[in-house]
């Protein structure tokens, strides 16, 4: 198996998120990197994109599973609600 660096794979999903301001889809790569990690980490990396790009199906999807995995299920009930209005 091979590995990679981590530090340098995090630092570069953290610059494609920071440049992608009408798509999700780098922030939820971001955040599906973090979520390995540090369920949290990913948590506030989707909230802050849903911020930036509140419209984003993709998001908003993402979101509410993390939601889901620490329980936090009313708030990923209603993220995912939001995602199919989207």
């Amino acid at each position: 198996m091979i590995k990679g660096n981590g530090d340098e794979a995090r630092k570069l999903y953290q610059q494609a998120a920071k440049i992608s301001s009408k798509d999700g889809c780098a922030i939820v790569a971001y955040a599906n990197f973090e979520a390995k990690h540090n369920v949290s980490k990913a948590i506030n990396v989707l909230e802050s994109g849903m911020k930036r790009v509140p419209m984003d199906e993709k998001l908003a999807q993402a979101l509410g599973s993390q939601y889901k995995k620490v329980g936090r299920y009313d708030e990923a009930r209603t993220i995912k609600r939001k995602s199919i209005k989207i």
